[in-house]
């Protein structure tokens, strides 16, 4: 099967990705030579203020998902690292584009965004309960406790 795909896509592998070198080494290998593609689509579990300072740190119910995702090897800021990856897999020009997202209602740019802000902090959570609930059991925590730490932000 080495090398039969024009494209391989990949999206929101965050929380179900532990080796992410070996799985770009790998879809690597199934590309066609020269031209396939690979498009990965990806992210940093962190949010950022107007300023671009990170504000996800004082966020309790965050700690506890990236210290239970990394406890569980996973790599919350594959999203940022993925270029690197790719780079090192042996593919060439390699493209990262950054997309920033409000979360909440904290934005200083287009008003659909700081809507969008607002409903990707109300709805997120739920989007991500299965994950949530499944990153965070080993620590003890109950949906209830993450949901309360949550409210905290």
């Amino acid at each position: 099967m080495e090398g039969r795909f024009d494209l391989i896509n990949s999206r929101l592998l965050l929380y179900g990705m532990s080796d992410w070198p070996r799985y770009i080494r790998t879809v690597t290998c199934l590309l066609k030579p020269s031209t396939g593609r690979v498009e990965i689509h990806d992210l940093d579990w962190v949010w950022y203020d107007s300023s671009n300072n990170i504000i996800s740190d004082k966020w309790e119910w965050v700690k506890v998902l990236r210290e239970a995702a990394e406890e569980r090897g996973l790599d919350v800021n594959c999203g940022s690292r993925a270029a690197g990856w790719m780079k090192d897999a042996g593919l060439v020009n390699v493209k990262a584009v950054e997309y920033y997202c409000p979360f909440g209602g904290e934005w200083e740019g287009p008003e659909e965004m700081k809507a969008f802000g607002e409903y990707v902090a109300s709805e997120m959570p739920r989007m991500f309960t299965h994950v949530i609930s499944k990153v965070t059991e080993r620590k003890g925590y109950s949906k209830e406790q993450i949901e309360a730490r949550r409210a905290q932000r």
